[in-house]
């Protein structure tokens, strides 16, 4: 029945439990008050003896040194034999004392014993029965303890996988703050602290980049915000076992220095072959008062899977830092690309607005950056401007010989530094710079081969950050391509400047061609006139005065054409000299036109300019209000385009139309097709057609251009109609 009752115990009993509740049963089926199970000392800072495994009490049952091993327990202990109290029976009535130990053999091969309580000695059925009751006790106590460290792990690696998948489901650093840390680790401690019934457990753990030696305290089963004391490697138990990396156990009074009190243990948390924290448990309110070889084995297996959880965690915060590290450069790089924009836009860019925004970019985006400096490149010694601090606002620009120390590197070993980073052409960094504490990372301002200059990043780390020289060069790509751009900008300036000072030079002496050939031409024609006019001449001299009259009318259009085209290139507009044009006044001007057309036209194509005369006169007594200058000049563009496009044999027609938007002189041609397309595009300067191109070498692509300026200052419009090889220019007049 006993026996059945202690395989129930060990069935039912919570893993924390388990070997008081066996020792309860035994105590039970001896009859005693009271119980305590032996075993052999197992620290290595203490020497081999008798320490509490167990311990059972009756109600109102106490003991005034439990863990102190009395000489009947001693006895048993060291001689291994049954040792019975003398007098027990005359002690009826008095408090309960130690009636019997008898010893006992674990599996591992380690001494133990057990502990009787009561009042009264032993009966032989007892006596017998708990013989019995110990032969199976070793085995039992192995399947508690085996129970407890299986229930360990599980609870243990439940939260750990718990926290996994939030921090999963969350995504990147969502669940990777170091609260969720504390929070997570805090709950693997109260199991901990649970399962093995110790008062405090902590777990220390080392962050990439802190000092040498420093384990900060991460998480503890005791609640409270305030950062405890971190452990130190080489102090106190924790720091021996950080040290040397083999898990360590200390009984009461010999944990070291500083501990609190009770027993302490510490199992070191290995990755590979790196120390990287420490789980401790100190402090047993109740027995068996220190950690056991069981103790240590259970705390030993949850180790690798806080190292585990370590691990991941610092990778997912390595992503999550790196994350959030390129959406600060890519937010930055925005801010600067358009601060660029601006600054380029302006006639006098300033350049240290440029400079600092860059280096701001890279304090705000790079890790443990406290500072940089920029540094462009000269023939001599590079001016620098540096930049540190937190805000925008303290920013400064310092001369590189008298720039103050305000952490990181020094001055002098940056100039260095950038200047050996100047002469490599390559991005570099280097760690403890001049043998003071910190790193550099320096990148080549440059675009296309030209090097503008040196940007370096520093910090007070030991070692460079991971992502240090990247930043550095993508911000020294931005830098170089505006430096690039400012540079190909003021070049452009200098050379519109210079070509601006030719077109006007030209537009000058067009001007002043248009002045010297203007008049003479003008006289050359009038005189030509009176002369057809009043004198009587055969018909070949008759056309050949009419053909030189025509010529001197050509030169005067070129001649008014290079001024236009010089008003224009200055950005001035014609200035039309207005009058009141009627339908008398079109016809003559339409007439000669065509005749002068006619008369220079090669003969040998046949081209006929013929003037519709009714389809002028629609516009009855009604007047346009237009310069006649311009207008004679706009049809003379027409039918020069038309004399050059036109195919033989055809006829150029000139006539009118009238409409809500004004009276339309159309000149009308069948020739090389016009794309509708391009109808537009004839109006543009230098344009001409890929037929026309094609075709014929002859014109500029300026007649219809000029024609479109003048048109436009008389308030009128010019207009192409193409339909198939048929081209209809309009040149529209308002009503007066």
């Amino acid at each position: 029945m006993w026996l059945r009752r202690l395989t129930h115990e060990v069935a039912r009993s919570e893993p924390s439990g388990g070997l008081d509740s066996l020792i309860g049963v035994l105590a039970r089926a001896a009859g005693s008050c009271g119980a305590i199970l032996w075993e052999a000392s197992e620290t290595e800072l203490d020497p081999a003896g008798p320490a509490i495994a167990g311990a059972w009490f009756a109600d109102g049952v106490t003991i005034v040194d439990p863990a102190c091993p009395d000489p009947i327990t001693m006895e048993a202990f060291t001689d291994h034999t049954l040792v019975m109290a003398a007098g027990a029976r005359d002690r009826r009535g008095s408090p309960p004392a130690v009636i019997a130990a008898l010893p006992l053999e674990y599996l591992d091969g380690r001494r133990g014993a057990l502990t009787l309580l009561g009042d009264d000695e032993l009966t032989g059925n007892s006596f017998d029965l708990t013989v019995d009751l110990l032969d199976v006790l070793p085995a039992l106590c192995v399947l508690v303890r085996e129970r407890r460290c299986l229930a360990l792990v599980r609870r243990c690696s439940d939260i750990l996988q718990d926290a996994e998948v939030e921090s999963a489901r969350q995504g990147p650093g969502g669940g990777d703050s170091g609260d969720h840390l504390g929070d997570h680790l805090g709950r693997v401690c109260t199991v901990i602290g649970d399962t093995l019934r110790c008062g405090k457990v902590s777990i220390f753990l080392r962050e990439p980049g802190a000092p040498d030696g420093v384990f900060p305290l991460v998480a503890s089963s005791v609640g409270g915000t305030a950062p405890g004391v971190p452990a130190r490697s080489g102090i106190g138990l924790v720091g021996r076992v950080i040290e040397c990396g083999r898990p360590l156990v200390a009984p009461a009074g010999l944990a070291g220095e500083g501990s609190c009190r009770g027993a302490e243990m510490a199992v070191p948390l290995l990755d590979g072959d790196q120390v990287s924290g420490a789980i401790a448990c100190r402090g047993l309110p109740g027995p068996p008062f220190h950690f056991t070889r069981s103790d240590l084995s259970a705390l030993g297996l949850i180790a690798p899977h806080v190292t585990r959880y370590w691990r991941n965690w610092l990778h997912r915060r390595a992503i999550s830092v790196e994350n959030r590290s390129w959406l600060l450069l890519a937010a930055g790089i925005t801010a600067f690309n358009k601060l660029a924009s601006e600054q380029l836009a302006r006639t006098d860019p300033d350049d240290q607005r440029i400079y600092r925004a860059a280096m701001q970019i890279v304090r705000d985006v790079g890790p443990d950056c406290v500072g940089c400096d920029v540094y462009r490149s000269d023939a001599h010694r590079p001016d620098r401007h540096r930049a540190r601090g937190a805000s925008s606002a303290e920013q400064r620009l310092w001369p590189a010989e008298s720039f103050p120390g305000a952490g990181g590197a020094e001055p002098e070993a940056s100039m260095e530094f950038a200047l050996s980073v100047l002469r490599s052409g390559r991005p570099g960094a280097m760690a403890s710079p001049a043998g003071a504490a910190g790193w550099l990372a320096g990148t080549p301002i440059q675009v296309s081969g030209q090097v503008y200059g040196v940007l370096v990043a520093f910090g007070r780390c030991s070692t460079v950050p991971s992502n240090a020289l990247q930043v550095g060069e993508i911000v020294g790509d931005q830098l170089g391509l505006y430096l690039h751009l400012r540079q190909t900008l003021q070049r452009l300036q200098e050379t519109r400047g210079k070509l601006q000072a030719t077109l006007r030079s030209q537009a000058e002496a067009l001007e002043d061609l248009e002045h010297q050939l203007g008049g003479p031409l003008l006289v050359a024609t009038e005189r030509v006139d009176l002369t057809l006019q009043h004198g009587r001449f055969d018909g070949r001299t008759d056309a050949q005065l009419r053909a030189v009259r025509g010529l001197c009318r050509k030169a005067a259009r070129v001649a008014m054409s290079a001024a236009v085209f010089a008003a224009l290139s200055k950005g001035a507009a014609p200035r039309p000299r207005f009058e009141l044009l009627s339908v008398d006044d079109l016809l003559r001007l339409l007439i000669s036109g065509a005749d002068d057309a006619q008369l220079l036209s090669n003969p040998r194509r046949r081209i006929r300019f013929e003037v519709e005369r009714e389809g002028i006169r629609i516009l009855n007594r009604r007047l346009i209000q237009a310069d006649r200058s311009f207008v004679e000049q706009c049809v003379g563009n027409l039918l020069d385009n038309a004399a050059k496009y036109s195919y033989e044999d055809t006829a150029v027609r000139i006539h009118g139309s009238v409409d809500d938007e004004g009276f339309a002189v159309r000149v009308t041609s069948t020739g090389l097709p016009v794309d509708p397309a391009d109808a537009k595009l004839c109006l543009r300067r230098n344009w001409r057609g890929s037929v026309a191109r094609t075709t014929t070498g002859e014109g500029s692509g300026l007649g219809l251009w000029i024609v479109d300026h003048l048109m436009r200052s008389m308030k009128g419009a010019v207009r192409v109609q193409p339909v198939q090889d048929t081209t209809t220019v309009l040149l529209t007049f308002p009503i007066a």
